[in-house]
């Protein structure tokens, strides 16, 4: 199989070089990801190192990390685009080969990361690819055109067909891997997963006769369906002892509070604004029931390994959930209910079923989902799946 390993090759230890263009100072979920599997593939005894772009507070967000992670030039505070940084990495990625002896380059997907294949495969690294989205759709819901779209398709395709292996976090992205050429032994599918130590269930006190309380948490941005979710909670409002809280911060923040004061919504609708990700697993643990109620658009095409559910699952929260390809799968393990994406009246009628189950209930399946993702979604297991094929 081209770009295997031997049994020898997979359980040696290996020198691996991370690049990212992450944000880490804004500490969400691709923060999330990118630090579990540093640390988790030092944890087994491999080197790592990992480059991450120097934008404002990356340099303190990493600094955990010490020597493994190296922050690399930023161009975005003169104004360039955030995708030019995968350039500015290129010498470190030399220096990576040459001095620190790293043989392997496990890079996650950007629209310029296809230079930094090349140039890996050219000084003799093998390299993997991780595909945690589909750019091309990515720009086309940040409105795009469609010459720069078919760029984003071409150059993640490129990526992928000069790395030894592409790891997808779902099979819809596989998909378009093979259907654009890719060769399929060259891909394998792993999922996200969930820091099992920090998301865990943790004491909360509520008064026993207390509103049931929805929670969301999360980047307010377009495909996260909050919109979809705030008109579904009007819906209920009258008919329903609920409360809504909604943490985070984006670009729909400032709408997003305007359309509550517009349905008469300020005194049942909390928004806590940007949450420290250290801060993240106490406020899921103040939810009685969470949402993501993703839209259709962006995530149809590629399906769906939503951290955001993963560590809902991690705090033992009962989840609903947009019916998409990559969550619809978890309904039948008893803790995840799923509706129509984008239908808010679907959801209210979802969220009207799942509140009738009862206090009683919904903790039941909340220790569901923790079970479950103590058997699936460990980062640890998931990072020995990953560092198997690099």
């Amino acid at each position: 199989m081209k770009g295997a390993l031997s049994h020898a090759e997979r359980n040696a230890p290996k020198r691996v070089l991370m690049s990212n263009l992450v944000d880490f100072a804004r500490g969400e979920g691709d923060a999330g990801h990118q630090s579990a599997l540093l640390a988790n593939f030092t944890a087994m005894g491999h080197e790592v190192r990992m480059l991450t772009p120097g934008r404002a507070g990356a340099a303190a967000a990493v600094a955990r990390f010490g020597a493994r992670a190296v922050v690399t030039p930023s161009g975005t505070a003169l104004g360039l685009p955030g995708s030019f940084d995968a350039l500015w990495q290129l010498p470190k990625l030399l220096q990576a080969r040459c001095a620190w002896r790293m043989n392997i380059l496990y890079v996650r997907v950007t629209t310029l990361c296809f230079v930094q294949v090349l140039v890996a495969r050219a000084l003799g690294m093998r390299v993997v690819v991780e595909h945690n989205g589909w750019t091309a759709s990515e720009r086309r819901v940040r409105g795009g055109g469609a010459l720069m779209c078919a760029f984003e398709r071409w150059s993640q395709l490129a990526a992928a067909r000069h790395a030894h292996r592409s790891r997808c976090v779902t099979s819809g992205l596989a998909r378009l891997l093979t259907d654009g050429g890719v060769a399929p032994e060259k891909i394998f599918v792993v999922g996200n997963g969930v820091d099992l130590d920090k998301f865990r269930v943790l004491p909360t006190v509520r008064a026993p006769d207390a509103p049931l309380r929805l929670g969301f948490i999360g980047l307010l941005n377009p495909w996260q369906g909050v919109t979809t979710a705030l008109a579904a909670f009007a819906a209920l409002r009258s008919e329903l002892a609920l409360e809504f809280w909604i943490a985070g911060d984006g670009p729909l923040a400032e709408s997003l509070r305007a359309e509550a004061e517009a349905l008469g919504l300020a005194d049942s609708v909390r928004f806590l604004g940007k949450v420290a990700a250290v801060d993240a697993p106490a406020v899921i643990n103040q939810f009685d029931i969470a949402l993501a109620p993703y839209t259709l658009g962006r995530n149809a095409e590629i399906g769906s390994s939503a951290i955001k559910v993963r560590d809902y699952a991690g705090c033992g929260r009962p989840v609903i959930a947009a019916r998409l390809p990559g969550i619809v799968e978890l309904e039948e393990a008893g803790w995840l209910f799923t509706h129509t994406p984008d239908d808010a009246a679907d959801l209210a009628t979802v969220i009207r079923r799942v509140v009738a189950l009862g206090r009683s209930e919904l903790a039941a399946r909340g220790a569901l989902a923790r079970d479950y993702a103590e058997q699936h979604f460990d980062w640890r297991q998931i990072a020995r799946w990953v560092i198997a094929e690099c």
